[in-house]
């Protein structure tokens, strides 16, 4: 920077380099976290889940934005301590990678995704923490979390689930990672002050749309 070189050169003073930035362009990250739980049986939720996925994935892929897809269940047993007979959980939480944030969209992983079925339960709080460490980690000027549900957030191990949830809503706030919530015949998210989109039909897959380009 030539306005400062000659009274900073004399003192040693580091500071000697100006950089401009100019208006470049934007790139972005999207993760794809889908509920597989249970109660996606019901009504062939599932389905419906898989086919929004679908549709995201191959719009993201041909538009050229790097993205990652997660399945996520949970497992939450009841468990006896045999010296005293006591009662407590055994907490699990499950995701299953169907696309890494570095792998390509192909049939391989279209296979993955194709093949997803209902497991157990819904552990909200610790699976956005997961969603929230993928994208963080990703070099993007803007970071989007879709996180779809199909029922109450949190729904077991329900007063832990809640304080890590608003942790980790607070933290993506923080860093400036946008979270949409997509809720399967429920608007639940939208209780925690998220973006949601309310899917009940095959034909509500172009209000996600609407909501990821906005």
């Amino acid at each position: 920077n030539g306005k400062v070189l000659g009274r900073r050169v004399p003192t040693g003073d580091e500071r000697l380099f100006q950089k401009k930035r100019k208006p470049g362009k934007r790139d972005y990250f999207v993760t794809i976290g889908l509920d597989v739980s249970g109660s996606t049986v019901q009504n062939d939720k599932i389905s419906l889940i898989k086919a929004a996925a679908y549709a995201k994935a191959e719009l993201l892929s041909r538009l050229g934005i790097k993205f990652a897809v997660y399945a996520h269940t949970g497992d939450l047993s009841s468990t006896m301590t045999p010296a005293n007979n006591v009662h407590g959980y055994a907490l699990a939480v499950e995701i299953y990678e169907i696309k890494a944030p570095n792998e390509p969209w192909n049939t391989k992983t279209r296979d993955r995704l194709s093949k997803l079925r209902p497991a157990s339960a819904n552990l909200d709080g610790h699976t956005l923490e997961f969603y929230r460490k993928v994208t963080q980690q990703q070099k993007a000027t803007d970071k989007i979390i879709l996180y779809y549900t199909d029922g109450a957030m949190p729904l077991e191990n329900y007063h832990e689930e809640l304080e890590i949830l608003q942790r980790e809503i607070k933290l993506c706030k923080r860093d400036a990672i946008a979270i949409v919530g997509v809720g399967i015949g429920t608007d639940s998210p939208s209780r925690h002050g998220l973006d949601t989109i309310r899917m009940d039909h095959l034909e509500d897959i172009p209000k996600v749309v609407a909501e990821l380009e906005k």
